[in-house]
């Protein structure tokens, strides 16, 4: 096992495969730290120093920093996403957690976090900026930030046209919409992100104000998909694959329906509400974090992993003893004097 060059300390996190439904490439990992005194005690005060490798313990995997804090002798609480090759199914996968060196600039790098299949990925912890293309999104009128499933989320209040004006156009007919949300009760029409164009090309999930949820994909819309309330933290999937769509629960199936699409959506998607032709419509009154658009068709294993991954980290991975590279050659050199 490899050791990175430069790096006094180490964890391993080892994801459990029992968590997994099939195996994953390129599944980016929630990795959080709650007041880890270990690695405050021995990490940058700016996390600088932070990198995290593959299961070999030297090839980097690319990560992206939401939030940190501590370190330089504070204990660290922060909030990761990082990119790992492969997570099994059949087997634990390890990633390793290096810190502790000095003067180390960050080495965080958003947009290799994401795969190509993301085109929107918005925190909503501190900015309103898509960490796959950089650019934030355009606030009209939402609360501000608050506090989120994961970190911090953003807030809105319901007002006619309070929205977030994203940067991106969904194309095409096969897509992924999520996001994690709270709604502040079930009794207003509100959407978490979505859109719904003059021309029908429909894309959101809703919540109705009969306590109900109803969901737009194509040409079609299901206006009984299962039941919410106010005050509950729900993550919210719609997977649409060309001909059906599927909305998912807090990572299980809920609903099902066959749609068609012709020709592309001409209208930029809105997060914390959708549009109906070229008005805002069903603005979000409660929070919402973790807004995401893919132009792919997400799997049911997917977005499983992905719940529990958030929803319950410590469930989906562990965390091993810290690790020291002077005990490392110290336990070498015993070896050697005993051979």
């Amino acid at each position: 096992m490899g050791w990175l060059a430069g790096l006094k300390y180490r964890k391993k996190i080892t994801i459990a495969n029992a968590q997994v439904g099939a195996t994953l490439s390129n599944f980016p990992v929630y990795v959080n730290l709650n007041a880890d005194a270990d690695i405050g005690l021995h990490a940058q005060a700016d996390g600088g120093d932070i990198l995290f490798t593959e299961s070999d313990g030297t090839t980097l995997a690319p990560f992206e920093t939401e939030s940190w804090t501590g370190g330089g002798g504070g204990a660290a609480t922060a909030h990761f996403w990082v990119k790992v090759a492969s997570v099994s199914s059949s087997a634990d996968t390890a990633i390793y957690l290096y810190y502790g060196t000095a003067g180390a600039s960050s080495h965080a790098n958003e947009t290799a976090t994401w795969d190509a299949n993301y085109k929107g990925v918005w925190h909503l912890h501190d900015d309103l900026v898509n960490s796959v293309t950089g650019v934030a999104a355009t606030d009209n009128s939402t609360v501000g930030f608050s506090t989120g499933k994961i970190a911090s989320g953003r807030e809105n209040d319901g007002g006619a046209g309070h929205h977030l004006e994203s940067d991106i156009t969904p194309i095409g007919s096969i897509h992924t919409i999520e996001s994690w949300t709270n709604f502040n009760n079930n009794s207003v029409s509100q959407c978490p992100i979505g859109v719904h164009d003059s021309s029908n090309h429909r894309l959101y999930i809703d919540g109705r104000s009969d306590g109900k949820f109803g969901l737009g994909a194509g040409n079609a819309l299901d206006g009984d998909a299962g039941n919410y309330f106010g005050g509950t933290w729900y993550r919210l999937a719609l997977t649409l694959d060309g001909s059906t769509a599927r909305f998912y629960v807090n990572g299980s199936e809920a609903d099902n329906f066959g749609y068609s699409q012709t020709g592309n959506n001409t209208v930029t998607l809105k997060l914390l509400s959708r549009t109906f032709g070229a008005a805002i419509n069903s603005p979000l009154a409660g929070i919402g974090d973790e807004l995401r658009y893919s132009n792919l068709n997400r799997s049911a294993e997917w977005l499983a992993a992905e719940y529990v991954n958030q929803n319950t980290p410590l469930t989906f991975y562990s965390f091993g003893n810290q690790e020291s590279i002077m005990t490392r050659k110290a336990l070498y050199y015993e070896r050697m004097r005993s051979a």
